[in-house]
């Protein structure tokens, strides 16, 4: 392992923020078998898992991360800190609309969402209970069964007060850089990017962008709260780090091209 192993560091994941990208960075710095995952789709099977473990169980793994990784908050030790990559929200709302559309294995979305228009999606969203995704997953499991926009607002602020490190995917890299030295990584975060969504044929609409933000005003609330810890927390180091770390990556990808890595 390298790294520091005083506490629990639990990686709460919210959907299309560069969670299967950071999926793929975590155990290769923890080491596969020191990281609980859980999946995003048996998420409910593998969190009531956890809680079932003694503590003697839970104690070998300084690490939990996937969705829903947040809900566990009681279920750990004091001695825990929880990190979160945040997204623009009408970013977030775009690649989720792409990604819906070839996510086959949705069954409960994909059928419906595959031949919606991004302006049809919006709409599916609103009446769906599908807003404010950020926000709502902070602190409900079942983002889908909360509508009151009071409750909303109040679990997510709580939520982002639970968040030691919220990053963000529009500076992934830098994001690492601050984790890195937090966290006390000692190797390098290397990387490929994993599931990206092809948004080909995608043109931004300012009408849809007022509207989307019109019906997701909490996600935007939270989102610039998460933008102001996150400059807070970014030094000079990490700035130092970053340029460091982008040639050193950039050429892992290239070795990883020809796969020579």
């Amino acid at each position: 392992m390298t790294c520091k192993n005083d506490m629990v560091t639990v990686f709460h994941h919210i959907p299309k923020t560069a969670g299967t990208t950071l999926l793929d960075i975590v155990p290769k710095i923890y080491g596969t078998n020191r990281c609980y995952v859980i999946d995003g789709i048996e998420t409910d099977y593998d969190v009531a898992q956890f809680r079932k473990m003694s503590d003697l169980e839970k104690n070998r793994y300084p690490v939990i991360i996937g969705h829903q990784a947040i809900m566990l908050y009681r279920d750990i030790p004091e001695k825990k800190r929880v990190v979160t990559f945040f997204r623009d929200p009408y970013k977030q709302f775009v690649s989720n609309y792409y990604y819906l559309r070839k996510a086959r294995h949705n069954l409960k979305h994909h059928h419906r969402v595959k031949n919606l228009s991004l302006a049809d999606f919006l709409d599916y969203c609103i009446d769906n209970n599908l807003d404010n995704p950020q926000a709502k997953v902070l602190f409900s499991a079942h983002y889908e069964d909360v509508t009151d926009i009071e409750e909303i607002r109040r679990g997510g602020l709580q939520g982002l007060e639970k968040i030691d490190y919220p990053c963000l995917t529009e500076y992934f890299d830098l994001s690492l850089m601050l984790l890195r030295r937090e966290l006390g990584w000692k190797s390098w975060p290397h990387y490929l990017r994993k599931n990206e969504s092809d948004k080909s044929g995608y043109f931004f609409n300012q009408d849809l962008f007022d509207k989307h933000r019109a019906h997701n005003e909490i996600d935007y609330l939270v989102y610039e709260k998460a933008v102001e810890k996150f400059w807070s927390l970014v030094t000079e180091e990490d700035r130092i780090s970053l340029n460091a770390f982008n040639r050193r990556n950039a050429v892992y990808k290239y070795l990883k091209k020809f796969r020579i890595a």
